[in-house]
């Protein structure tokens, strides 16, 4: 028996992650909305596969599938709110790949 998984239809998509007010971002390895200090950067964000490099001090860009953006990048101004449009969208894209496993006989 062999288990085939259909492609999705999701590109990498570049995130221009902007420091809220307070000083708080995305990131989407912790699935979370972290603090940007350079101690942070320094200890996640330079290991981390989705890191693309930095917004001269206004913030960080990261690339990853992103099936909520529809374009080649994003802004994300508001950390919080993109926190919960990713969580409901990792949700669906998890139903998805779910559904599209097949599996064929020999």
């Amino acid at each position: 028996m062999v288990i085939h998984r259909k492609g999705e239809n999701m590109k990498p998509v570049n995130h221009l992650n902007y420091f809220s007010s307070g000083g708080m971002i995305y990131c989407e390895k912790e699935q979370d909305v972290v603090e940007g200090t350079p101690e942070y950067y320094e200890k996640h964000c330079m290991n981390c596969p989705f890191l693309a490099g930095h917004l001269q001090g206004e913030g960080i860009e990261c690339t990853y599938e992103d099936s909520t953006v529809k374009d080649e990048f994003v802004s994300v101004l508001e950390p919080y709110e993109y926190q919960e449009k990713r969580s409901k969208a990792r949700r669906i894209e998890s139903e998805r790949r779910a559904r599209k496993f097949t599996v064929k006989k020999k």
